[in-house]
């Protein structure tokens, strides 16, 4: 690993800046309407999410459609119709992160990102990654196009030994390295210098 004890901090310390209040925001309106119900509370998640993280979902949408109708007559029936309030409960309790688990957290991850790709065209996975993690904000690792290119000089290249853990699973092939490698910085952060992160953590840590 090619982080010290004084790099670590210097990142936890300065966090997410500025930025701070506004992921609060964030968390406590996924926290008030956790479930995917309701047309208003789901256009307001995705769009806020989407929009304050540029990884808006209507990006690819149809441009014969308007973005207010695309939110209100794709993204929201789309979400009401899906299984996802069902595979997000599965894990409220989960206080963290665990290999028993991981497999299943990013094949939760394909789930919102194939739906999303169904009106979009598009992978989404960014959007599906940061969407989840405000649900789920101790189990989500935070995907960004820019952070791998971080996270794999901090983190050695994953055997096939490790990647088996992913065999027989519908998962997005990105998104699962970039977890797996995500949950082996936390661990070997917590092994090194008995610091326990977040995955919040560990976005600003490998997003410096």
């Amino acid at each position: 690993m090619s982080l010290n004890r004084k790099e670590i901090e210097k990142s936890l310390s300065e966090g997410v800046g500025v930025f701070r209040l506004g992921n609060e925001i964030l968390y406590n309106i996924c926290k008030k309407y956790p479930l995917h119900d309701n047309k208003e509370e789901i256009v307001l998640k995705t769009w806020l999410i989407g929009r304050s993280y540029a990884a808006s979902i209507e990006r690819f949408a149809d441009k014969n459609e308007d973005t207010n109708s695309f939110y209100e007559n794709t993204v929201a029936p789309l979400f009401i119709k899906s299984e996802l309030d069902n595979k997000i409960n599965k894990f409220k309790k989960m206080k963290g992160i665990n290999l028993k688990i991981l497999p299943e957290l990013v094949e939760l991850h394909k789930y919102l990102q194939d739906q999303i790709k169904s009106i979009t065209k598009d992978e989404k996975r960014s959007f599906s990654s940061k969407y989840l993690h405000f649900h789920l904000p101790n189990l989500f690792f935070i995907y960004d196009n820019i952070v791998p290119g971080n996270l794999n000089k901090k983190v050695e290249r994953l055997s096939k030994e490790e990647l088996n853990i992913f065999n027989n699973k519908n998962v997005d092939e990105v998104y699962s390295k970039f977890f797996l490698k995500c949950y082996k910085l936390q661990r070997l952060i917590q092994k090194e210098y008995g610091i326990k992160t977040t995955p919040r953590d560990i976005d600003c840590i490998i997003s410096d």
